[in-house]
């Protein structure tokens, strides 16, 4: 379960955060989505000769990803709950490193909802550490269970 968590936080700071090469937002995905005629708000735009992306709204400004990691990097937490996450902050590359598994643990239940309380992805974040709260618990109860599959969203083709 550790292990799932940490794929699960690698791939939301990469996609929030727009790390090049680790994120699916590229031009090729933009034009799908044109050819597909989703999503208006992400056609891309014709700089020159060049493609423009516009930026999507999950993902982090520069300005963001700056007090995003500040938050990290200043936080504070109790002897035994983490280890100490701001030696795993870049601040000038804002990016984050080598958190080992129980701080990709702590940061997907508990930091993440918590610093990224103002972005339009609050509510998923919040949604995703409750469930992962519900299925790393002790005591599974099958009430709980029911709930968090019934929320979890079913698309037809």
């Amino acid at each position: 379960m550790m292990h799932i968590k940490k794929n699960i936080r690698d791939n939301i700071l990469e996609t929030i955060m727009n790390i090049k090469g680790k994120t699916t937002d590229t031009i090729k995905m933009h034009l799908d989505i044109r050819k597909m005629v989703l999503r208006s708000t992400l056609n891309l735009s014709k700089d020159r000769d060049n493609l423009k992306m516009p930026p999507t709204p999950y993902t982090l400004s520069p300005l963001e990803r700056r007090m995003f990691c500040q938050f990290l990097k200043e936080i504070k937490v109790s002897d035994g709950f983490s280890s100490n996450i701001s030696y795993c902050i870049n601040m000038k590359e804002t990016k984050i490193f080598g958190l080992k598994s129980h701080d990709c643990h702590i940061m997907l239940k508990h930091l993440l909802p918590l610093a990224l309380r103002t972005t339009p992805v609050k509510e998923a974040l919040i949604e995703l550490s409750m469930f992962f709260d519900i299925l790393g618990a002790k005591e599974l109860k099958m009430d709980e269970l029911e709930q968090i599959e019934a929320q979890i969203p079913h698309y037809s083709t």
